[in-house]
């Protein structure tokens, strides 16, 4: 294990971890120091076929009927459509050479688009056989919240990367209560509001845009004024 003056060598958790919490403080000291083994963009060498894995695992735990003696909370990351490109439109596996990364990098070029529409298209057929799977094993209708957490990046303009999927399934009563510009910020009051009969009160509905890295020293830019008065 190389010394703090070598130099960690972090994997994308762990960089994101020291990077962002109250250990930063050691970075920015150079008390600890990061290596990235001459790779600045911070690319990760992880194994497409181990990703492939993760993503397609994630879908059949999920399908899984669960035990509800008690009330569950499951909650599922799952990194696609994203960089690198995994799958075609029919869930076959891409082969590519490029690494895994949590970087935004340019994917404008070349065949970066359709690639993206295929992954997306069949990442989009897969949860729609979860989700019905979740319904056919759920004797108590569940709450379902499918949401992104971030955009395409095929330009990495501030509305495509802020554009994301946010599809709330809530008992039928509870529905009045969603409305088209809800953003994340709403959707848990939502839920709760409705569930549990909870008072919280509904905050701004404000998209605000911070670039990549921390270069950025945490600026954020707001991009679409509150489209709605809760």
């Amino acid at each position: 294990m190389p010394s703090l003056n070598e130099g960690l060598r972090p994997n994308a958790f762990e960089s994101m971890l020291l990077e962002t919490t109250i250990l930063e403080p050691l970075l920015s000291m150079r008390i600890i120091q990061l290596n990235y083994v001459n790779n600045p963009s911070r690319q990760e060498s992880y194994s497409h076929e181990l990703l492939r894995t993760i993503i397609l695992s994630q879908f059949d735990n999920l399908a899984q009927p669960l035990p509800l003696e008690t009330p569950r909370l499951v909650f599922a990351h799952i990194v696609a459509p994203h960089r690198p490109y995994l799958f075609t439109a029919s869930g076959e596996a891409l082969i590519s050479d490029e690494p895994f990364t949590l970087m935004e990098t340019d994917e404008s070029g070349g065949d970066a688009p359709s690639l993206y529409r295929g992954q997306a298209a069949y990442i989009t057929d897969r949860i729609q056989q979860v989700i019905q799977s979740i319904l056919g094993n759920s004797d108590v209708p569940p709450v379902i919240i499918l949401q992104a957490d971030h955009g395409a990046g095929l330009s990495l303009g501030e509305d495509e990367r802020t554009s994301i999927l946010n599809a709330i399934l809530i008992r039928e009563d509870c529905r009045s209560m969603l409305y088209p510009s809800v953003t994340p910020v709403n959707t848990f009051r939502v839920v709760f509001n409705c569930y549990f009969d909870s008072d919280l009160p509904l905050v701004e509905d404000q998209v605000y845009w911070s670039k990549w890295p921390r270069g950025a020293a945490y600026e954020f830019l707001l991009i679409q004024p509150e489209q709605h008065q809760p």
